[in-house]
């Protein structure tokens, strides 16, 4: 391979003196819309003299060379940006999301004194879920997660069908929190707690599936 070959374009060619060179740098870095005349005036140098260069040294078609190679890095720098702003995009949206789990957990359930009730089954403790406040809280927080994934991989912000099932799963978790905490509330005593401990079970169970469907 010649030196000639090995050399870019736009760098100075085998038998192209020093001053012609810096004469073609500044024709070259004045963009697309160069002109000899205009380079000229910029040199302080005779038109006749740096287009008797221009043709002799084949500028305007190593300028356009270095044209398309620039649009090409800026092209490329601009990907490079854009997959790194997509990628830290989806981590918030990860981030959002975990968070917004985090308030919607299922807490041990509390007797009066504060010690956890026990499942006479299983021997665990009954789980419930949080206040109707952090399921609202989670509630916009998973929305927000979504949001900003979507956008991170170019889709559509608007509500679709998943954003729709994933309210009415929530209003759902949220109808059947309030009555849990009613029975909790109303009927948990050491006398009623046997009579309650059937349905206050089959509520956690509900209660725990559709914080599942949530948190997926």
């Amino acid at each position: 391979m010649t030196d000639t070959l090995q050399r870019a374009a736009w760098e100075r060619q085998p038998g192209e003196p020093e001053k012609a060179y810096q004469a073609f740098l500044t024709f070259r870095d004045r963009g697309p819309g160069r002109t000899v005349t205009e380079a000229s005036r910029t040199l302080l140098k005779s038109r006749h003299l740096i287009d008797r260069w221009c043709q002799r040294y084949n500028w305007r078609e190593r300028a356009a060379r270095y044209d398309a190679d620039s649009d090409l890095r800026q092209r490329a720098a601009r990907l490079r940006r854009r997959t790194e702003a997509v990628d830290e995009h989806i981590l918030v949206a990860i981030d959002l999301a975990e968070a917004a789990r985090a308030k919607i957990r299922l807490l041990p359930l509390l007797d009066a004194v504060g010690n956890p009730v026990i499942d006479p089954q299983t021997g665990a403790p009954y789980l419930v879920p949080p206040d109707a406040a952090a399921i609202a809280a989670a509630a916009q927080g998973i929305d927000k997660a979504i949001k900003h994934h979507r956008l991170a991989l170019g889709l559509p912000t608007e509500h679709t069908k998943q954003d729709v099932a994933l309210r009415d799963t929530l209003a759902q978790a949220l109808e059947t929190q309030q009555e849990l905490r009613a029975i909790i509330e109303g009927e948990l005593c050491p006398d009623c707690r046997d009579r309650v401990i059937g349905r206050l079970a089959r509520l956690t169970r509900r209660q725990a599936e559709l914080l599942a469907e949530i948190a997926e």
